[in-house]
């Protein structure tokens, strides 16, 4: 969550202009919780769907005050001396908050698993190059991301983003998804049967050889 300098603490949203809400989504789930922490619901902000992109230049122009966002635009505001960062979604979770991911269609998949398993270990490559030589990966992932290298610094020395396995936990998964359900970002008959369907970490194993 990127924040004006002036704001400090969730409690400071209070009858302010956020960016990134969006009802029933993932970010807006998260800002919901920090809110209800502070005592709060939505209902004591005035929520933008601002986005993405959009965000660095919205909150530049005053059209929002604050913003639940994602990497690198928070980084940018950071970066820039135009914002703060007052918590993540880690932190209002109160442990890692499961993000990103590798989705396949499943016809694809059934159809053609060797290209899912090659997609992954490409995947699993650039992870390990996070881990083990950040001089060489850092500059490639700004090109790609078409962001600065010291936002893709910033974001993941100061553990916004971080390196990680392709295997997703199913358990991890099942938390958040029961989050999510409080939330209203998703309905499904069973949290069990929704995450089995969903995540297969058949395909990552086997990119890692297990």
């Amino acid at each position: 969550m990127g924040w004006p300098l002036g704001m400090s603490s969730v409690a400071d949203l209070k009858g302010h202009k956020v960016g990134g809400v969006a009802p029933n989504t993932g970010p807006t789930a998260v800002l919901q919780m920090a809110l209800t922490k502070a005592g709060m619901t939505l209902a004591a902000i005035h929520g933008f769907n601002v986005v993405g992109p959009s965000q660095p230049a919205a909150l530049e122009r005053d059209a929002i005050e604050a913003a639940i966002s994602y990497v690198p635009y928070s980084a940018e505001t950071i970066t820039a001396g135009t914002s703060r960062l007052i918590t993540t979604a880690s932190e209002v979770y109160g442990k890692t908050w499961p993000g990103g991911g590798v989705i396949v269609r499943p016809e694809f998949a059934k159809a053609h698993p060797d290209v899912v398993v090659d997609v992954l270990k490409l995947v699993a490559r650039a992870e390990r190059l996070l881990r083990e030589k950040p001089d060489e990966a850092y500059p490639a992932l700004a090109k790609v991301s078409k962001t600065s290298l010291k936002n893709v610094e910033y974001s993941y020395q100061n553990g916004l983003v971080a390196p990680t396995s392709v295997v997703p936990d199913k358990q991890a998964m099942m938390e958040q998804a029961k989050v999510l359900e409080t939330y209203h970002v998703i309905t499904v008959p069973s949290i069990q049967g929704f995450i089995d369907e969903l995540v297969h970490p058949e395909f990552a194993k086997q990119a890692l050889g297990q």
